[in-house]
């Protein structure tokens, strides 16, 4: 049995015993120190992580680490997880930061050693390593921009990647509702002050939206973002001026059965077709979506013959008890290629199969010649889930759902309280 120390979200021991394998409750956390470790000559050893691990296997790290046992302090913990997985030994460790993550319920420690030893003396730790490399630093940053390196890892390390010049990132994808957006629907003055200063330092600032361009433009605008706009949750990449880089509607038979099933549930349907609102019916429901459209809805004439124009996207409008349930009977629908995904409480949402934030933002990146690890996402719903893990460091806010917070790489605070400024200032500033 394996203990631990106790700690609060401040680093102070709270005099509780943790076990290994056991929930940790709420409020209590456990120490995790890692060491990364270089050699005189200026090289940097990462290590691959055993096949059989049940996270991230045959994943690089670039540290030793682990939990620290009851009694050990950080010194400790770290020279005992470097002999242990690396056979190596120092006594000297530079402090790099600390880094408090409140969904593993850990507090992370990070250091650097410099050891001077023979390049074949690195003893793998059965179960843990079954391979390792020492890069010099051109080689290593090369792998911290592969999809071999652990996001997790590379942001606790970001300090000391960026002061020696190895990584940073460069694109930063943000949703709008529920993450750049307050409550009021509103970029709070120190959310838009990080952004600019971001901009100012050569980060690509793009916002990642359910919305259409209408719905999107004043607050692209409002930053003066110049970077192409991520709208219809994907279906859409366009510029501030309108001028559509990418576009997928969805098939005629598709959107039609969208909108009748939509019909029989007795939902309201807000339809995007042309870059024009269609409302089915008018009502106090379309009249709401109008501050998320931010252009009046017309009505529908024909379900028929508007899935024959070509529409973006289906938006049910329903209410937050039975959208789950409804999404779930949609998974069994008989659409030929449809991405449905709940964008609010009370949206569902249905575009091309092919449609996906995910997926816009590599078309994005590839016209901007930035790799996915160099980008960092943001979302708090549903439908950011495959942008979170699509993008080197997936980001959910603290108003985000349990579901978006397990997958992300990392949680900030709320929308309320800056989390996108939070972010910036942490990661790109």
């Amino acid at each position: 049995m394996e203990l631990w120390d106790a700690y609060d979200a401040y680093g102070n021991q709270t005099g509780e015993t943790l076990v290994r394998g056991e929930e940790i409750p709420l409020g209590r956390y456990h120490m995790v120190c890692e060491v990364l470790v270089r050699h005189t000559d200026g090289s940097i050893l990462c290590m691959k992580r055993a096949s059989t691990k049940p996270n991230y296997p045959g994943f690089f790290e670039a540290t030793a680490g682990g939990s620290a046992l009851q009694g050990e302090d950080r010194l400790a913990c770290i020279r005992r997880e470097l002999l242990e997985e690396t056979g190596l030994s120092c006594e000297s460790f530079r402090y790099v930061g600390t880094d408090v993550d409140e969904w593993e319920s850990s507090i992370y420690h990070t250091y650097v050693c410099q050891v001077d030893c023979e390049k074949t003396a690195v003893t793998l730790q059965e179960g843990e390593t079954e391979d390792y490399r020492w890069l010099t630093p051109e080689e290593f940053g090369a792998l911290l921009r592969s999809p071999r390196m652990i996001a997790r890892q590379t942001k606790r390390f970001l300090p000391y990647y960026r002061e020696q010049g190895w990584f940073a990132y460069r694109l930063l994808a943000l949703d709008m509702d529920g993450t750049l957006l307050n409550s009021h629907g509103e970029v709070s003055e120190r959310n838009r002050k990080a952004i600019r200063a971001a901009l100012d330092a050569g980060i690509h600032v793009t916002l990642s939206t359910g919305r259409s361009l209408t719905g999107a433009h004043w607050c692209a605008e409002e930053l003066d973002l110049t970077c192409p706009l991520i709208i219809y949750n994907g279906g859409m990449l366009a510029d501030r001026a309108g001028n559509v880089l990418y576009s997928k509607e969805l098939l005629p038979a598709d959107a039609l059965l969208a909108m009748e099933e939509g019909v029989k549930r007795g939902v309201t349907l807000c339809i995007w077709c042309g870059g024009k609102l269609y409302g089915h019916p008018l009502n106090e429901r379309t009249a709401d979506y109008v501050r998320f459209a931010g252009v009046e809805p017309l009505p529908v004439e024909s379900l028929e013959a508007l899935a024959r124009q070509g529409v973006t996207k289906v938006l049910w409008y329903g209410t937050k008890e039975e959208i789950p349930a409804f999404w779930k009977e949609m998974e069994k629908a008989p659409f030929e290629n449809v991405h449905a995904t709940p964008s609010q409480p009370m949206f569902l949402e249905f575009f091309h199969g092919e449609v996906s934030k995910a997926a816009a933002l590599e078309r994005l990146g590839a016209l901007l010649n930035v790799q996915r690890e160099e980008m960092i996402a943001m979302g708090d719903g549903a439908n950011d889930l495959e942008l979170l893990a699509y993008a080197g460091l997936g980001v959910a806010m603290g108003n985000a759902s349990p579901l978006v917070k397990k997958q992300a790489d990392a949680v900030t605070v709320t929308n309320d309280r800056d989390g996108v400024a939070e972010v910036i200032e942490k990661y790109l500033l």
